[in-house]
């Protein structure tokens, strides 16, 4: 019950920044482009710098850099030890 309202809260912020993206089912899965978490961190902080060359619709080789535009958010948000 609990991963299912999470999930319902995780795809209200992805569909919010991109309603493109596919439905998050699958916390391991469909995080591993560093979307779904791009789109929760810019849903909730729209002023972070450090997500303007964020990919919403990533191809597998730009993975990594959403995963380095994620770590530099955190860090702009002093949240570099989460």
């Amino acid at each position: 019950l609990a991963e299912s309202v999470l999930l319902k809260w995780v795809n209200f912020h992805v569909k919010k920044m991109e309603p493109r993206y596919k439905k998050i089912t699958n916390f391991d899965r469909d995080f591993a482009d560093g979307v779904a978490l791009g789109c929760l961190l810019m849903s909730h902080v729209p002023t972070l710098k450090s997500m303007q060359q964020f990919l919403t619709l990533p191809e597998k080789d730009q993975y990594s850099q959403n995963a380095l535009s994620v770590v530099s958010a955190f860090r702009e948000l002093e949240l570099e030890h989460v």
